[in-house]
């Protein structure tokens, strides 16, 4: 949406709801494959 905030992490362009910018300030993505199949993780952070 227009009102996200844009940024590029990683050269990756990431669109972030401005109201919880500083809620995920302090997440990583990361993608893992296992036997369960394979998808995003959220690491980090003390409200996920």
């Amino acid at each position: 949406m227009e009102s996200d905030e844009q940024r590029e992490i990683n050269g990756i362009q990431v669109a972030i709801e401005k109201g919880i910018v500083s809620h995920v300030k302090d997440i990583t993505l990361d993608f893992e494959k296992g036997e369960r199949g394979a998808g995003l993780i959220i690491l980090g952070g003390s409200n996920c």
